[in-house]
């Protein structure tokens, strides 16, 4: 089993949560209006200064407890404000702005007398006060977050875009109506919990003041800020109390009374999602443990747990919570598709498939889409290297997203997979026009031609793939391509100079490798390879002494790595000794450092738990074929090929295969008669596939 498929066994693509906008400078309001650009941005602020208040919360012996901001929505005194702000309360009262118009209302507090609406899943509420005879100034909502700010943004070179700006007017430490500036991220949705991540700056006492788009509206009302100083912030949409503010029934406070947030299930939940939105999965995984503490059956806080323990890596922790969730509300295909994310990563390939095919049954559409979900089973049957079953998985999800390049790039490295080469080409350039910055696309495109034989056109793309990618193990594969074409095409000074840069990516990221993952055995082993072929290539060059020192120390290393990887795997065995992959990726790590039979004995433990598995069988394969067995390595190289393995590239390209390839069950693999077909429904068109 080549790197690359091991790390596709051993990871997927996941979610990576990162805002990069920048921060622009907080300012009090009174400060001179030239900062502006134009007369009616100057109007649109000083309306909108005479919208926002202060809300100040007291207990019943009227000693303040907190403070925060709010806005009115109606001129009938309909006040918004985020529900925590409330916690505890038994009276609150509104500090109209000095800015209000209203020269009897001036700096005045006016009591609230009732609660018009109340959500605590979002952590927002509208109060209602008397203004007497006075009609307050309102602030005016969008209809959505993104009304000016999806027009304002503009196409960059990369194909991204710009962010909106956004302008928060709240009153953090009693300081009234300071006004920062910042960018618009995103919306963000969780079943009925919704965030606006802004950058714009906030302290205590601005929850629940309002968020501003460029044209003056109200887009959010403050919720929350990082808790690590990333300057990541949250917002409810506005929006999402639009149509609650024409209400004018209200409960008198005195009958409501305001409840301690921070005993409800819903108050932990919403910080938690707010922590996973700004990457704090420790925060997240400590909040959302209180909100079941609160509410044991609370789906959601199980359900997202689980998430964050998987972006921690938490895989049975991660499982266990997802599965909760799915008792507690088994119809719910965002849960099952969680739970078959968390088992590939564990590279349970099986129950993730059959998880998937219990989600794909569930009627009606619901979130995620259907075709969403065949996309992640085509994912899953290639960590099966099931990649004919894949193509026809992905050709559902373009059928409903015929513009959606992971897709096509799937698509493309499904067929490469299968040794369809030329199919795979215009696939890969698919994606590539869909996104001219896809780094994958162009590294499956150069992998593709160099098997052609088109060793100019792979040198181009892998050279686009080291001016694109910040991944240094991707540079790392790019570079060692390269080395291999210049090697091939006899151009000496070029072939060292790409081993020189694999060495010096290696040598500048091994202090990091404990935090970072990176450089590991894969990265060592291809070092290996490229210094092994330029030391047979040129055996009496100048280079090739200094080379040989390298090759010896990699080949140590790489031996380290794996023993450090199979005392892993015996943690996990210890912990989870009913699963079949801890088992699996320890037979693999004996095997590569040549430890046979405990190899031998650990695979066929893995297989015995998870029979249905092709890889399994095909790695004995690759064993015996490395031990010079080829009889026993025909045997379960048939047997995964019955289970449905299909990927020819590896067979025929994998040193590890050199053996088996001598061996008439190879020929009978890459000549096999064509016993069904599958149609590529992307750029290449309906065609045959071998499988």
């Amino acid at each position: 089993m080549d790197a690359i498929t091991k790390s596709m066994r051993e990871h997927s693509t996941e979610i990576i949560f990162a805002l990069l906008f920048a921060l622009i400078c907080a300012f009090p309001a009174g400060i001179a209006y030239e900062k502006w650009k134009s007369r009616k941005e100057v109007n649109t602020l000083q309306r909108n200064l005479k919208t926002v208040v202060q809300v100040v919360a007291y207990d019943h012996l009227h000693l303040k407890m907190q403070q925060g901001s709010g806005f009115i929505v109606a001129g009938d005194g309909a006040i918004a404000t985020a529900l925590h702000v409330l916690d505890n309360a038994a009276e609150v009262e509104i500090k109209l702005s000095g800015e209000t118009g209203h020269k009897s209302l001036k700096d005045k507090n006016l009591k609230v007398i009732g609660l018009l609406f109340k959500d605590p899943v979002n952590d927002v509420a509208i109060l209602k006060v008397d203004p007497g005879k006075n009609r307050l100034t309102s602030a005016v909502i969008a209809d959505a977050p993104s009304k000016s700010i999806e027009r304002d943004r503009d196409q960059t070179d990369q194909g991204k875009r710009k962010p909106g700006k956004v302008t928060v007017i709240s009153s953090p430490e009693g300081m009234e109506n300071t006004v920062t500036s910042g960018d618009f991220g995103n919306t963000i949705s969780q079943g009925n919990r919704k965030a606006l991540l802004i950058t714009a700056p906030i302290s205590p006492g601005s929850s629940g003041g309002p968020v501003f788009n460029e044209d003056g509206e109200v887009i959010g009302i403050i919720r929350s800020t990082s808790l690590q100083g990333n300057n990541i912030n949250f917002a409810v949409p506005a929006y999402f109390i639009k149509d609650k503010i024409s209400n004018k029934k209200f409960t008198p406070i005195d009958d409501t009374g305001f409840e301690d947030l921070k005993l409800t299930s819903e108050y932990w939940t919403t910080l938690g999602f707010d922590a996973m939105q700004a990457g704090q999965f420790v925060n997240a995984v400590y909040d959302f443990q209180n909100a079941i503490h609160f509410k044991g059956n609370n789906k959601e806080a199980h359900q997202m747990l689980g998430l964050a323990y998987q972006y921690q890596g938490k895989l049975a922790s991660a499982v266990n919570e997802l599965k909760t969730a799915h008792a507690l509300k088994p119809d719910d295909k965002e849960v099952l598709s969680g739970l078959a994310r968390a088992y590939r990563q564990q590279g349970n390939f099986k129950q993730a498939a059959d998880t998937l095919a219990i989600a794909l049954g569930i009627p009606g559409t619901g979130q995620p889409d259907n075709y969403l979900l065949h996309g992640q089973l085509g994912e899953v049957y290639m960590g099966m290297q099931k990649n004919a079953k894949a193509v026809v998985e992905f050709c559902r999800v373009l059928e409903n997203a015929p513009k959606d390049e992971i897709t096509y790039q799937n698509i493309g490295n499904a067929l490469y997979n299968m040794g369809e080469y030329e199919l795979s080409v215009p696939e890969l350039k698919q994606a590539i026009r869909y996104n001219t910055n896809y780094v994958l696309a162009y590294y499956g495109l150069g992998m593709t031609y160099f098997q052609l034989g088109r060793y100019d056109d792979a040198a181009q793309e892998f050279e686009r793939v080291i001016r694109l990618t910040i991944n240094h193990g991707m540079e790392l594969s790019a570079r060692y391509q390269l080395g291999l074409i210049f090697a091939s095409r006899n151009e000496a000074l070029p072939a060292f100079r790409e081993y020189q840069a694999v060495t010096g990516i290696l040598r500048d990221n091994d202090q990091a490798s404990l935090q970072s993952g990176f450089p590991d055995a894969g990265s060592f082993e291809q070092a290996m390879k490229l210094g092994a072929v330029l030391i047979k290539k040129y055996p009496l060059s100048r280079e090739a002494a200094e080379i040989r020192k390298d090759v010896r120390s990699f080949k140590l290393r790489v031996t380290e790595e794996y023993k450090k990887l199979v005392v892993f795997q015996d943690k996990n065995i210890e912990s989870f000794p009913g699963e079949a992959m801890p088992y699996f990726y320890r037979g693999f790590d004996y095997m590569k450092i040549q430890q046979y039979d405990r190899a031998e004995r650990d695979l066929k433990k893995a297989l015995s738990i998870n029979p249905d598995d092709p890889v399994i069988p095909v790695t004995m394969a690759e064993l015996y074929s490395l031990a010079n067995r080829p009889v026993k390595a025909c045997a379960w190289f048939r047997k995964g090929i019955e289970l449905g393995f299909d990927n020819r590239n590896q067979v025929k390209t994998d040193d590890a295969f050199e053996n088996l390839r001598k061996s008439p069950c190879y020929a009978e693999f890459s000549s096999k008669a064509m016993v069904g077909r599958v149609e590529s429904c992307g750029a290449s068109g309906t065609r045959k596939i071998n499988q």
